[in-house]
């Protein structure tokens, strides 16, 4: 009984919601893809947690998805893998720290999240076409 109680007045606000003045904002979330806020959560959790290691399954769960769902869409919305978007985002922050602080290379990849100076070293080259001493060089000129 009280099941039935809850639906018919869980129809009853959404009707009476749906003829007020606030029809238009509700439609608009109620019709708003809930998956593109997911990722958008996701990458959300990558920015502010760069340097911690994630497996996309794991982040996945965390919005609620399945992981090929998640893979799928996530790559759909931001042109690349959730790895590859946490490798961009390290990578850039890595650049900011050189450019921005006096700290050495080693320091910097362990800060963004390598544990290894000469992948970090490696793929900063692929990414930004120069090393990361080099590029600290040319700032200190």
């Amino acid at each position: 009984v009280s099941s039935v109680i809850y639906q018919l007045t869980s129809q009853e606000m959404i009707a009476r919601l749906l003829q007020s003045s606030l029809h238009a904002p509700l439609l608009h979330v109620l019709t708003t893809d809930s998956k593109q806020a997911q990722i958008a959560q996701s990458v959300n959790w990558l920015n502010q947690h760069y340097s911690q290691p994630v497996l996309s399954e794991s982040l996945a769960k965390e919005v609620g998805l399945n992981p090929s769902t998640f893979r799928q869409l996530f790559k759909k919305l931001t042109g690349c893998s959730p790895i590859q978007f946490q490798k961009a985002v390290r990578l850039h922050q890595a650049r900011e720290l050189l450019l921005n602080t006096r700290r050495d290379v080693s320091t910097i990849a362990s800060d963004v999240g390598y544990e290894s100076a000469s992948q970090f070293s490696r793929e900063y080259k692929r990414y930004f076409g120069i090393t990361p001493k080099k590029q600290q060089l040319q700032q200190s000129n």
